[in-house]
């Protein structure tokens, strides 16, 4: 079992494990004292309500300077629970990547948070079985230049880091994206053969969406393959038609 301060430091190392396979900022994350107090809050506060909401309006019987505290730290955290005995900080983060159960696959939005470029600072919280994330912080000053944030990333991906299951998302840069038509959008997955030849048929994309909400670096494309398979060297090729990525 992890000490508090183990546990936030693996969390931290996880999520800078995503961010770097999606080429998004990732060596400078910080988490500073004031944003672990404000997650501790959130995760304290979701474990005395027996609940997790991005908006509680019931205090359970906190102080008030606390219940006000864990509100803010609702309102800008991912959050999680009640989670099974063990599941600490380190491994919700792997949740929040995976996003793809329930109405959660039409948004992405605990994903699209953790990948944000713009995310400078962050911090974890554990209380009883209920975790949280900072993940709306948006400080960084200097953002490399970037077409997409992807995930799963182009090129090879660790198994441990994605499944089967995972929805597919693509948030493209807001600056360089011209006009959306989710209607001419059109999404294309091939599996890769011997000598990296695309098959000949795609595969059949379910759960297509064009979401307009600005979760973490903004709007984002989100499908899932039927039937792919994650095993080592498996391989895929992508074609998407109707998003416009301009020039620098």
């Amino acid at each position: 079992t992890l000490s508090p301060q183990e546990d936030g430091k693996a969390a931290l190392c996880r999520l800078q494990a995503y961010r770097y396979l999606a080429c998004v900022p990732y060596e400078d994350i910080t988490c500073p004292e004031e944003c672990n107090r404000i997650v501790a809050a959130a995760a304290r506060l979701s474990n005395r309500l027996g609940m997790w909401t991005h908006a509680p309006n019931k205090n359970p019987g906190l102080p008030d300077a606390e219940y006000q505290l864990g509100k803010k730290g609702c309102r800008n955290a991912n959050l999680l629970g009640p989670i099974t005995s063990g599941r600490a900080c380190w491994e919700s983060v792997g949740w929040w990547m995976h996003d793809s159960v329930g109405a959660n696959i039409d948004l992405l939005g605990h994903r699209r948070w953790c990948l944000n470029p713009a995310m400078l600072k962050t911090a974890f919280g554990l209380d009883g079985r209920f975790t949280a994330m900072l993940s709306s912080d948006c400080s960084r000053d200097k953002i490399p230049p970037f077409e997409v944030v992807a995930y799963p990333p182009p090129g090879w991906v660790p198994l441990p880091f994605f499944g089967q299951e995972y929805a597919w998302s693509i948030s493209p840069n807001p600056q360089r994206c011209g006009a959306i038509k989710p209607e001419q959008i059109k999404v294309s997955v091939y599996p890769m053969e011997a000598g990296y030849l695309r098959s000949s048929e795609p595969m059949k994309v379910e759960n297509l969406k064009w979401d307009t909400v600005r979760w973490g670096s903004g709007p984002s494309l989100i499908f899932r393959p039927k039937g792919i398979q994650v095993s080592h060297h498996s391989r895929y090729w992508v074609e998407i038609d109707g998003l416009e990525i301009t020039g620098q």
